[in-house]
């Protein structure tokens, strides 16, 4: 038997089966259903709302997660509120406490209704003005990153290392030039800016939140993917991911043969294009090659050419030399073999002494040549490097702004057009093209700095040449340039702390690898890119001017000024003239040697006598011990004199034939292949010290 008021407890509590109401019903007269819509109108804004402000507030990838799975979490209990609980004008009560009449909840729920009714508006609203505001959004929110160099580009991206899923770590080297490709491609589009590689490998094999490499790089968006190559079969995996949004625009899956590899590469940039909206010039296509064999020994000496050592250098060019001979008119691969000679011309290497350093010459010549029958970029970049060692200042410059068109975000094409601005006499507009290439090269090497130095000190801003050079030794101190630039921005700024420890580093790098102690004479003819006879004549005094101020050593032959020099030297084809001087060969230079002309070596003391000389030469070095003196001490000013050095594309022997002329001396020659000639030629070779010292006339008074 129910005890008393049994059953006026059950129709105030759920009220079902007594009154034979459904469950739907009585969830609906709760207003369950319409808490539960607007519950649903309000998350749906709070979701598009965090969606599009979580990026720009920099907030973790994570973020939208966790209010998604907030609001689902939270469903259930605004259900299970419903159900218990009653809006109404006085407040939140208990369903239990309410009359039986349902007008207090058909206002609860007209109220709920225009909740919804007005979430729901609000969100619409916000979708349209999202959609309709949208390239503005991308604007704001690229404008909150911030990277080392600047905020986030609208159109940057850059490219990350691709995976390896060859199952095989020898492959390293495909992957990394299919994405090294990529980059360069690219790079070629006009109006999206392109980290550059060194930047983007800084990444590989690092798990790394791509907001984080936003930040750090400077950029919007994010290409990285995987390939995988078997036998003949090639797969590339590609997606685009908004880098500051996290979101995914795009990704594919590519498969072929290694036939259509450049046809692969294609399809990648052409959806990035599509997806960033961007043009894809004529220009995008690569002159390549149709044997997919070349193409790999390319890509082998690339890896090897990265490596920057001198015996990777050399097996980048056995690389290069095996791609031309599957190909011989693969234009990208004699590029290459022009770049490769060309880091020999401008070492200190072992390879580029004796007859190496023409041999690398005349190979940087030869294949530049066929490189140009069909011009990449790095192939005018190389001619434009020549063509400024040979004093073609300007037409350096045309060359590498042809470099440009192709590839405007290339940082080796835009340092070497700093480097032929400061030459040129630009060092403002030097500097501004290095820090566009600080901007795309993040974490740029110490090869940039060096070239904004140069900038700094052209334009006597000594104390930012001299902060900048201090960085460039402490992160790579191998090249004794770096040292004399210090020493001469010291020497400017009136400071003698730290000069004499430069000088003893400039001499400890220099005198063992066969080169001579520091001089101020030296600098009147070269510097970072090699001989400086057309540099700026103003850049070039303040350098003299600096290391003299230093107290550097002046040198041997301080009275001639550069004009005095000017006046009978010319250059062509990185080969010198001179006036009132007689080339002559091999065979003419042994036989005045033994008719008694005098032969005056003018390399550095440590190269004549360790490597070797002409038998009964005199040493002479042409910075440090050529003057008026000491030539008039072995030679008659009416006798035969002949000088040389380290092969015709020396400019050593050059200047020393002009101070004899300029001397006076009036039977004076050049050995312009010099002792590498000689002894290539088997002829006899003297080790240690002259055994002849001066003319037999001169030796008699």
């Amino acid at each position: 038997m129910a005890a008393p008021g049994s059953g006026a407890k059950l129709h105030a509590g759920i009220r079902l089966g007594t009154s034979g109401m459904s469950l739907f019903a009585e969830l609906k007269r709760r207003n369950v259903f319409r808490m539960g819509g607007a519950y649903l109108a309000l998350g749906w804004v709070v979701t598009q709302v965090t969606a599009t402000v979580a990026p720009a507030l920099a907030m973790p990838e994570w973020t939208l997660k966790l209010v998604v799975w907030l609001g689902i979490i939270g469903f259930p209990l605004i259900v299970a509120f419903a159900w218990a609980y009653e809006l109404t004008p006085e407040g939140i009560r208990r369903e239990s406490e309410l009359p039986p009449s349902t007008d207090t909840r058909d206002a609860s729920g007209r109220r709920l209704d225009y909740i919804t009714i007005g979430m729901i508006a609000v969100a619409l609203l916000f979708f349209v003005a999202h959609r309709l505001l949208a390239p503005a959004h991308e604007s704001a929110q690229s404008a909150t990153v911030d990277a080392k160099s600047g905020a986030a580009h609208a159109r940057s991206i850059a490219v990350l290392p691709f995976i390896n899923l060859s199952g095989d770590s020898a492959q390293a080297y495909f992957t990394d030039g299919i994405t090294e490709d990529l980059i360069t491609d690219l790079a070629r589009l006009p109006g999206l800016m392109v980290i550059a590689r060194n930047s983007s490998f800084a990444y590989k094999g690092k798990q790394v939140r791509p907001q984080q490499i936003a930040q750090e790089l400077g950029i919007r968006y994010l290409l990285e993917g995987s390939v995988q190559r078997q036998g003949g079969r090639l797969r590339i995996n590609a997606q685009l991911i908004d880098a500051v949004g996290g979101q995914h625009l795009w990704a594919d899956r590519y498969s072929g043969t290694m036939d259509d590899v450049f046809a692969l590469q294609d399809k990648v940039i052409g959806e990035i294009v599509a997806a960033l909206q961007l043009e894809l010039p004529d220009t995008t296509g690569r002159s390549e090659t149709a044997n997919p064999a070349a193409y790999d020994a390319l890509l082998q000496g690339l890896e090897r050419l990265r490596q920057g050592s001198e015996t990777e250098t050399i097996a980048a060019i056995d690389a290069f030399e095996r791609a031309v001979a599957l190909d011989p008119d693969y234009a990208r691969a004699h590029a290459s073999l022009a770049f490769a000679h060309g880091k020999i011309v401008n070492s200190l290497w072992l390879s580029a002494t004796g007859t190496g350093y023409d041999r690398a010459y005349e190979g940087m010549q030869k294949h530049l040549a066929l490189a140009m029958r069909a011009p990449t970029p790095l192939a005018h970049a190389v001619k434009a490097e020549l063509t400024l060692r040979e004093g073609g200042n300007s037409e350096a410059l045309a060359e590498i702004d042809e470099a440009l068109k192709l590839a405007p975000n290339d940082p080796y094409v835009r340092i070497t057009r700093a480097n032929i601005l400061n030459a040129l006499g630009r060092a403002v507009d030097a500097e501004t093209e290095v820090r566009r290439v600080l901007r795309l090269e993040p974490g740029f090497s110490p090869a940039y700095q060096r070239v904004l130095a140069q900038a700094q000190f052209n334009q006597q801003k000594y104390e930012d040449a001299l902060a900048t050079i201090t960085e460039v030794v402490n992160r790579q101190s191998d090249v004794n340039f770096d040292f004399a630039t210090m020493v001469a921005a010291l020497g400017q700024l009136g400071r003698t702390a730290g000069v004499r420890e430069a000088i003893a580093k400039y001499n400890e790098m220099t005198v063992p690898a066969f080169g001579d102690p520091l001089t101020v004479q030296e600098y009147n003819w070269w510097w970072y890119n090699g001989d400086i006879f057309t540099y700026d004549d103003d850049y070039r005094a303040r350098l003299v001017q600096g290391l003299r101020k230093a107290g550097v050593p002046e040198g041997a032959g301080a009275e001639l000024q550069l004009a005095d020099y000017k006046q009978l030297i010319s250059r062509r084809g990185g080969e010198y003239t001179i006036k009132g001087v007689t080339e002559i060969d091999l065979e003419t230079t042994q036989a005045m040697l033994e008719a008694g002309a005098i032969s005056v070596d003018v390399r550095p003391a440590t190269d004549f006598e360790r490597n070797g000389h002409i038998p009964g030469s005199v040493s002479l070095s042409l910075p440090a011990a050529l003057s008026s003196d000491s030539l008039g001490e072995v030679a008659r000013p009416d006798g035969a004199v002949i000088f040389s050095c380290h092969g015709k594309y020396c400019p050593y022997s050059a200047y020393a034939a002009a101070k004899a002329v300029l001397w006076g001396y009036t039977r004076v020659y050049r050995f312009a292949g010099g002792f590498p000639t000689w002894q290539a030629a088997g002829r006899p070779v003297a080790v240690g010290p002259s055994n002849q010292t001066a003319d037999p006339e001169v030796a008699s008074r």
